[in-house]
């Protein structure tokens, strides 16, 4: 096999990855940021203190489009939108997250991680690292009188 085959095979199989997310997530792509939070069983701890953060910040978080996606154990739940299409299983393979373990991703609207987290994460933190991005400082720009 030449170099450039090499190269041009290693590119796809790199950038593989990236297209399936946006298949994945395409319901979403654009016009909503995912917070995705895995967790292993309804009881985790991690669990209860990521939920207790977005209740707390319901009206902040709906206002800057996020949709939360609760994959718990194998199951899907979804606050702020509509479900993706996808099983919870799919959601895991995708992010290499198996149903034994607690993490939270918030995704922008691209679709690009922003935030990956083994541990809850506030609504502070959640909300200053949407707010940083170009495109919600912009949103907030035109909604300003």
């Amino acid at each position: 096999m030449s170099i450039t085959k090499l190269l041009i095979s290693s590119l796809f199989l790199a950038l593989m990855p990236s297209v399936v997310q946006a298949q994945v997530l395409y319901p979403y792509q654009f016009k909503k940021r995912p917070l995705i939070v895995f967790a292993p069983a309804d009881q985790h701890p991690g669990l209860t203190r990521q939920r207790a953060a977005i209740n707390g910040a319901r009206t902040a978080i709906s206002d800057r489009d996020v949709v939360v996606l609760y994959i718990v154990g194998s199951s899907l739940s979804v606050e702020f939108g509509s479900k993706p299409g996808v099983s919870a299983q799919a959601l895991r393979s995708l992010y290499r997250t198996s149903e034994g373990s607690f993490r939270v991703m918030l995704l922008d609207k691209e679709g690009k991680t922003r935030l990956d987290s083994a541990v809850p994460m506030s609504a502070a933190d959640i909300l200053s690292e949407i707010d940083r991005v170009p495109t919600r400082r912009d949103s907030v720009k035109q909604r300003t009188p």
